[in-house]
């Protein structure tokens, strides 16, 4: 391997580290106000700051929710960088890439906030954000395993739907 194939591959390591990290940030700072939008009339800061633990384990449960449901996206949008020719379509190929971990994030907030939705209205007798603010540990975790269930579900169509809309087939 030459000096100059060397430079090349730590280069486009960069930026795949760089998306990744893009990616990892977008995704926390979506499910993070999903969770907001879930516990509208729940101050989550506040209770983490008091220490309840309920709303930290449902923040756990939201972020590694989007960051499953966006990994497949990201690393193939990320792979996809590496095929841009000429090297003057290279941020086009990383806008795009961006964009297509966006959408992932979008479809993924959409499917959280549905399976909360839902699941909140098969609960009739249970208070889900009284809980919370009381601590009740037990039903975080009830909610974050929906979410993360979820999560495992519709990661696949996810990413289809993302592949289906294929932005990088404008870029030739």
């Amino acid at each position: 391997m030459t000096a100059e194939q060397v430079a090349t591959s730590f280069a486009l390591s960069l930026v795949h580290l760089f998306v990744g990290l893009i990616s990892s940030v977008l995704s926390v700072f979506f499910g993070l106000n999903l969770l907001n939008k879930m516990t509208g009339e729940l101050d989550e800061w506040k209770e983490l700051k008091k220490g309840n633990i309920a709303v930290g384990t449902m923040f756990v449960g939201v972020i590694i929710s989007v960051l499953v449901m966006i990994a497949p996206t990201a690393f193939s949008s990320i792979n996809a960088i590496e095929k841009f020719k000429p090297v003057s379509s290279f941020f086009l190929f990383l806008i795009v890439a961006l964009i297509n971990v966006f959408l992932a994030v979008l479809f993924s907030v959409l499917a959280l906030y549905i399976s909360f939705q839902v699941a909140d209205k098969l609960t009739f007798d249970i208070q889900e954000l009284a809980e919370l603010r009381k601590g009740n540990v037990a039903v975080a975790l009830m909610i974050s395993a929906i979410l993360i269930g979820t999560a495992f579900l519709v990661t696949g169509f996810i990413t289809q739907m993302v592949d289906a809309i294929n932005l990088f087939s404008l870029i030739k």
